[in-house]
């Protein structure tokens, strides 16, 4: 059964039937013994302790619990110490598609421009599309019971090598823990990648290395082989030396076929990390479902150790010869060099999804240690995507510049109607500036926030929890390109954004997550799988919102076929602006309930159609689609974008009582300033400059305004005085 696998947006769509288009996937268990050896565990990067996090409980009604589950991966930290993965030529039912053409000099698949790059293979790509099918794997568990804690007290030597575990009750591999990675978490992965990915089928039996990444494989795997499979993983559960370690799951290749393409790989998962095999919260799942497409990802080739070759659109295939060039990208607007992913598809994607037609390649994550660095798209820009090198947001989504890449790497066909760019809402159609630039000039956008202001909330970028501003303060002073705030070592809570502060949302204000209950009613909230994240003031009538200036709600949201939001407040509906465009939601129809909402863009809420492919080679082309559409400019900062009138008071002056209703918005301006543009619309800008003027907004200077006045500094002060269209 196909699924688009829409995370959290229809969070069920995780929870795939294991239905006949899973043949193919299968486990299997072994019990043997062998001694593996791995890589200590270590981080370069500055550490903020959680409780110097300035954030304070939400009033007692809406208190918050620490933030939600989170993964750190640690895939380069394993490359840099695992044996180099083995080369089994396979039998094809199509002789394999490469064929040696010449050798001459070729731009590598990432750039870093300062590079000198030798020559390279120059090949001509042959297969079609009729060649390919849907990947198939298969999962052996278990199969020689090295690392796994049967119980409290055992010594285990684990794959980061020593010291040897002392298991704790955590560590134990328990029954329910193994069948959630057995029966869900595996085939789940497998499910997205087997439909999204297509590869040349292997003929007859996929034969498997002697060991993978230290685990002895069974005889019968290296000889007659293992039937009806593309790709085999080794799937185990040993602990990390390191019992505070936010590290869900980890992988490796350990096998590649004569074309590169991995054949055989490893999949760890954590044990003390699967908490929710005992609660199968649906939204957890859904993270650790992604967790392990994320991780089988790296095992498939998402990682700088495939990073030296491409099949470019004319179906010519490129490669360093296994060179890593070295050299950086110098990026002046964001203070340092970067490394860029320029393989023709994923930029493409890029260009697509950002909207910027300029963009040289996509960053790659810089941040992050040896861990981390090196095989993720970079966070700050792709903050919810699933290849980025850290959880920290309710749901991550698979991207067409995933996808892309993927099919770049000429062993592949993509099926991007299986990316989730629909769903994920961070910096997409932003422009080159949001590509390009650091997140203190992103003006007005809801992806980052700057707000040390203890009392208020924020929704996470995925619209998914309520939560605060990610802030902290750091041990050091952060390096000067970091540094947004006035403190040096402060800077945001999520070190991979490049230290950019985002809402994170508690780990009890999970809006999707239907268990969560408010001990009271008066906030309208609602919590279940149509949830989303509002700032909101909304309050029962006769009560007063409290003392967050910032305040956020959960309600949930129907979404029409013309893009228009509709927000359910306990029977009552307040509807979003009609455009699509972010702003006050008219809250006439609502009864019983008193307050603002303000509605993001409805992309960001509304599933859009599937993500446009990138484009593909000329004949012979795996699969024939359009060029991305040209460069759409990102939206000025703070541009009006007065709502409909036709709910508004005809005369001027009686639109003043709306906008004095709302005063205790401030001093979080740009909130503020959205929602006295709801109030007076398009045709009273006479009666709107009095009223700012009578109320305090100086746009003389708004800079120093904002700075003295909003939550948000200058930032603030430009919102408030756009309104009068004063840049």
């Amino acid at each position: 059964m196909k699924s688009t696998m829409i995370a959290a947006i229809a969070v069920a769509c995780l929870l795939v039937a294991q239905a006949a288009s899973h043949v193919g996937d299968h486990f299997d268990d072994h019990h043997h013994h062998h001694h593996h050896h791995h890589a200590d565990e270590h981080d370069d990067e500055v550490v903020a302790s959680s409780s110097s996090s300035p954030h304070q409980p939400l009033p007692p009604s809406e208190k918050g619990e620490g933030p939600i589950k989170g993964h750190h991966c640690i895939h380069d930290q394993l490359v840099a110490r695992a044996p180099k993965p083995v080369t089994i030529p396979q039998s094809y039912l199509k002789e394999h598609a490469w064929k040696d053409w010449s050798i001459r000099e070729e731009q590598p698949l990432v750039e870093q421009r300062t590079a000198d790059h030798p020559g390279s293979a120059h090949r001509v790509f042959l297969a079609t599309s009729t060649d390919y099918s849907n990947m198939r794997f298969k999962f052996f568990f278990n199969v020689d019971n090295t690392g796994i804690c049967p119980s409290v007290g055992t010594f285990v030597t684990t794959y980061q090598g020593t010291p040897n575990v002392n298991c704790t009750t955590n560590d134990v591999l328990t029954s329910l823990k193994r069948d959630y990675i057995v029966n869900t978490l595996m085939p789940q992965a497998a499910n997205f990648l087997r439909g999204a990915l297509k590869v040349i089928p292997i003929n007859g039996s996929l034969i498997a290395p002697s060991t993978c990444n230290g685990i002895t494989i069974p005889t019968s795997h290296r000889t007659t082989g293992v039937s009806d499979a593309d790709f085999v993983a080794y799937v185990t559960s040993v602990p990390l030396p390191d019992p505070t370690s936010q590290t869900v799951a980890w992988a490796l290749s350990c096998a590649n076929d004569a074309s590169g393409r991995p054949i055989a790989g490893q999949v760890n998962f954590v044990p003390s990390a699967l908490t929710n095999a005992a609660t199968l919260k649906t939204y957890i799942t859904a993270q650790d479902v992604n967790t392990g497409i994320h991780e089988l990802s790296h095992a498939l080739g998402f990682s700088n150790s495939y990073f030296d070759s491409y099949v470019d659109l004319n179906n010519v295939y490129h490669s360093t010869g296994g060179r890593t060039p070295t050299g950086s990208v110098n990026m002046p607007n964001l203070g340092k060099s970067v490394t860029m992913m320029l393989s023709p598809r994923a930029l493409a994607a890029g260009k697509e999804y950002f909207q910027c037609s300029t963009m040289t390649g996509v960053e790659i994550e810089d941040q992050g240690g040896s861990g981390t660095a090196g095989s993720h798209w970079e966070k700050r820009i792709l903050y919810t995507e699933y290849i980025c090198g850290i959880l920290s947001s309710v749901a991550t989504y698979i991207s067409s510049l995933t996808l892309g890449y993927f099919e770049d790497k000429g062993y592949y066909v993509a099926d991007y109607s299986w990316a989730q760019n629909g769903s994920m809402a961070f910096g997409k159609g932003r422009g080159c500036s949001f590509v390009n630039n650091k997140c203190n000039t992103q003006t007005g956008l809801p992806e980052f926030c700057f707000d040390t202001t203890a009392s208020n909330q924020y929704c996470s970028p995925d619209f998914l929890g309520q939560g605060y501003c990610g802030v902290a303060e750091y041990s050091s002073a952060l390096a000067s390109n970091f540094q947004y705030f006035s403190d040096p070592n402060e800077g945001g809570a999520v070190s991979l954004s490049d230290y950019c502060p985002t809402g994170l949302a508690y780990s009890n204000r999970v809006c999707i997550d239907g268990s969560t209950t408010d001990s009271q009613n008066i906030y309208g909230n609602t919590y279940g799988s149509a949830s989303r994240c509002f700032q909101s003031s909304m309050v029962q009538s006769g009560y007063s919102p409290g003392d967050a200036s910032v305040s956020t709600r959960c309600f949930p949201i129907t979404c029409t076929s013309t893009g228009l939001i509709r927000i359910d407040i306990r029977g009552s509906t307040a509807i979003c602006p009609l455009d699509g465009s972010a702003g006050a939601a008219d809250i006439s129809g609502v009864s019983g309930y008193s307050g603002v909402i303000m509605c993001p863009r409805a992309s960001s809420l509304c599933v859009s159609p599937s993500a446009t492919a990138a484009p593909t080679p000329a004949p012979p082309t795996p699969i024939p689609t359009p060029a991305p559409p040209g460069q759409t400019p990102a939206p000025a900062p703070f541009t009006r974008t007065p709502q409909s009138a036709t709910t508004l008071p005809v005369n001027c002056a009686d639109r003043v009582p709306c906008a004095n209703n709302i005063t205790t918005r401030l001093p979080w301006c740009r909130f503020f300033a959205d929602a006295v543009l709801a109030c007076f619309g398009a045709n009273c800008d006479g009666q709107l400059a009095s009223w700012l003027s009578t109320n305090g907004a100086s746009c003389t200077d708004p800079f120093s305004w904002g700075n003295a006045n909003c939550v948000e500094g200058a930032n603030g002060g430009a919102a408030m005085c756009a309104l009068l269209n004063i840049e």
